[in-house]
């Protein structure tokens, strides 16, 4: 999980942090800190978020 923010930021691409909150269910402040690797995830809503985690590529504008 060391590489989670890496690899969220890799994933949402283009999108806004507000944007991928929103799809992911979590708050803007909460992506920033899992990007800049402040935070992880709570181990709980792991599964949650990668579940969520496709629909960010889903939402790639063209």
């Amino acid at each position: 999980m060391k590489n989670f923010g890496k690899e969220l930021r890799k994933a949402r691409g283009k999108l806004s942090r507000a944007k991928a909150a929103q799809i992911l269910g979590v708050s803007e402040g909460a992506v920033l800190k899992w990007e800049r690797g402040e935070r992880q995830p709570e181990p709980l809503s792991l599964p949650e978020i990668m579940r969520r985690l496709p629909m960010l590529c889903e939402q790639q504008p063209a």
